[in-house]
């Protein structure tokens, strides 16, 4: 039997993905997937041939082809922990519709839920002669029945990112040309994408395609260009905007705008969370702040949820944290201090036993520890007036 190969642990969503039980990480399966996902090379039975220690060098080779670890999950097998939070919550109908109302018609009700349909968030292009894949964090299709009007993607952005322009217009251009790989296409619809930034500064980079390209200036009015328009700053929206959006979607908005402002939050007492599971997850990942997802398991498991009593939940929580952490501190600190008056004692009882030995001072401040002073102290109780 091949030994295990130490395989990193994200090559575990590989196994999921590719239907490989845990264990198999045991196997050889798992190269022949890896190998085919990215360079369209099946093994096949020949495997076995290969020893493992080649193997995992295929497979870390392999690795290194891909940009980051992120871009591996998010190309080549599941999804990361951020990415399926960020995911999650927009997916639902009613919170895509919001966002949509909300930032493009300042809150009137022009897309309903009803009228989306998902449409699928991957595309795939060809490249040095291998397929690669662009993959949307959401995206739906606007319909009027059996008519699409057009397509939408949704991106979270947490940091801002130079090249976005390029990406989003990846995506957008993606979205065309596979409306233009069906037979008889008379027509196109648009394609849009918004990007909600979730940062407490500004967008420090250009928005669109050539502020972001060095080029000699005589030949900029030859490149063509490309604005990134549907670029909206959640953290900046005014506190009255807050108001344009009806689903979960609100809390998250309220919750950066004020932490922005103030430093803190203050939940409205009205209204109640929806999708409670996917808001929460949401707001972890986007804050780094855990408590509001360990929260979830001690949150009433029906009825509507109000954001207070989650922010009650969460501010306990850190309560108690900062309590264990006080006591485990203390208790640390108590051992410390046990185990040091317990060396005192320990150094006292050999210092004592020296002087009655009659080892001179010096000696036994060497042995000890202790200075010649506190030897000399000593030595006087023992033996009023003796010195050495």
């Amino acid at each position: 039997m091949a030994r295990a190969l130490r395989l990193p642990f994200w090559y575990s969503h590989y196994c999921l993905r590719a239907g490989i039980s845990d264990n198999a990480l045991e196997s050889l399966a798992i190269i022949q997937f890896v190998a085919k996902q990215h360079v369209g090379y099946s093994f096949g039975e020949n495997v076995k041939r290969y020893s493992p220690c080649l193997l995992e060098g295929i497979v870390f080779f392999l690795k290194a082809l891909e940009d980051n670890g992120r871009e591996v999950l998010r190309r080549g097998g599941r999804m990361g922990e951020k990415d399926i939070a960020e995911k999650a919550l927009a997916e639902h109908n009613d919170v895509f519709a919001d966002i949509l109302n909300g930032f493009l018609f300042h809150g009137e009700q022009v897309v309903l839920p009803g009228e989306l349909e998902d449409a699928g968030d991957r595309s795939q292009y060809k490249a040095d002669g291998r397929l690669h894949e662009l993959e949307r964090d959401v995206s739906k299709r606007l319909r009027d029945g059996k008519v699409t009007l057009a397509m939408v993607g949704l991106e979270h952005q947490s940091k801002a990112e130079r090249f976005m322009p390029v990406r989003v217009g990846s995506y957008d251009f993606q979205s065309y040309r596979a409306q233009l790989s069906g037979r008889n296409v008379g027509s196109v619809y648009p394609v849009a994408t918004m990007v909600l930034y979730f940062g407490m500064k500004r967008w420090p980079y250009p928005r669109n395609l050539t502020g972001i390209i060095d080029m000699p200036e005589r030949l900029r009015p030859f490149v063509s260009d490309y604005e990134m328009r549907n670029l909206f700053e959640v953290a900046f929206l005014e506190p009255e905007q807050v108001g344009w959006f009806h689903s979960d979607f609100r809390y998250v908005a309220d919750f950066f705008v004020q932490m922005r402002l103030t430093g803190d939050y203050r939940p409205a007492e009205d209204g109640a969370i929806r999708h409670v599971d996917e808001t929460l997850k949401l707001l972890s990942v986007l804050t780094g702040d855990r408590r509001f997802e360990e929260v979830l398991g001690i949150l009433p498991k029906t009825g509507g949820v109000g954001m207070c009593e989650v922010l009650d939940k969460v501010e306990n929580r850190g309560i108690e944290k900062g309590i264990k952490q006080g006591l485990d501190e203390g208790i640390k600190r108590g051992i410390a201090q046990g185990i040091e008056q317990g060396a005192d004692k320990v150094r006292a009882v050999m210092a004592l036993r020296m002087i009655q030995a009659g080892e001179p001072d010096g000696k036994v401040a060497e042995y000890t520890g202790l200075s010649v002073s506190q030897v000399k102290e000593m030595r006087n109780q023992v033996v009023p007036g003796s010195g050495s």
